[in-house]
């Protein structure tokens, strides 16, 4: 867990680790179902990709900011 860890960059990379192995996937996985979309299929993959990366930064902000 994410709390347990008491140096802030390193919370942050893991975070952002995650984030980016979930943005990959999602974006491989729907690459395939929207290439058939024709020429723009590059740039709907890339923001799926950058709001999942979105996602991850708030959620990390949201659930795992702690003040002492």
């Amino acid at each position: 867990c994410l709390s347990i860890i008491p140096i802030e960059i390193f919370r942050w990379l893991i975070a952002g680790g995650a984030g980016f192995m979930s943005a990959s996937f999602v974006a491989l996985n729907l690459r395939t179902h929207i290439k058939s979309a024709g020429e723009r299929w590059f740039l709907i993959v890339a923001g799926i990709f950058l709001l999942q990366l979105g996602l991850a930064a708030v959620l990390k902000l949201y659930l795992f900011t702690m003040t002492v």
